[in-house]
């Protein structure tokens, strides 16, 4: 087991069983050629202070791809018991919309689920259920929020999230206006929706910016 190694060992274990996951696929454990999962069973089994850095290399080597298939077997299985870290690792910071479909396809692969909001939020995003998550109210608005920072490319996924922010309603109104003040500029619309008027001048400048009103913002002097 990997956790009878010295700790400077354990790196190169990890590369190797995260290059080995990519390639190991069921077929190969049913032919007998079964080396490769004995290899990557024991990988789920070392010391769980271990676990973070494998599951940091698997994030690192997928988003070192430039395509993605379907999740090979031994990714599944090197992941076994690593569900719910993975989870949350990967969701706190999706990239481009392939990657996320990928990863979307990993979670279904172990059957997970997310069991908290918490994790329930940006799993929605990720599957961009934005109807769930205006069910889901309060706990999905700050997650909704940092949806909002996306930039130029993000657009479709901003403006479904402002939509969202908007239906969930006043939950969501003291969120966004900290995320004003802030520097999210995008927050100012869904606020507008909201008919929210900021009530001191240092808001009113913020927001005014914001929508780029630089007329509002030369009338308050």
């Amino acid at each position: 087991a990997l956790a009878e190694f010295d700790d400077k060992a354990i790196p190169d274990l990890i590369s190797r069983a995260v290059e080995l996951s990519w390639v190991t696929e069921e077929d190969h454990y049913y032919a007998g050629e079964s080396s490769n999962y004995d290899f990557l069973g024991a990988c789920t089994s070392f010391d769980p202070k271990y676990y973070s850095a494998l599951v940091e290399s698997i994030l690192e080597s997928i988003r070192e791809r430039d395509e993605y298939n379907e999740p090979s077997k031994g990714m599944l299985y090197l992941l076994q018991g690593m569900e719910d870290l993975f989870a949350k690792t990967v969701l706190e910071d999706l990239g481009s919309p392939e990657e996320t479909e990928f990863i979307l396809k990993i979670l279904d692969g172990m059957d997970w689920k997310p069991d908290t909001d918490e994790l329930r939020a940006p799993y929605l995003i990720a599957k961009r259920d934005w109807k769930s998550l205006v069910e889901l109210g309060e706990p999905a608005v700050d997650q909704l929020i940092r949806v909002l920072n996306g930039g130029p490319e993000d657009d479709e996924m901003v403006h479904c999230a402002t939509d969202a922010l908007v239906k969930i309603g006043e939950l969501a109104v003291e969120p966004l206006v900290k995320a004003l003040e802030g520097g999210n500029f995008n927050a100012a619309g869904a606020l507008e929706k909201l008919g929210w008027k900021p009530e001191t001048d240092e808001l009113r400048v913020v927001f005014l910016l914001a929508k780029e009103d630089l007329d509002g913002c030369s009338k308050l002097g």
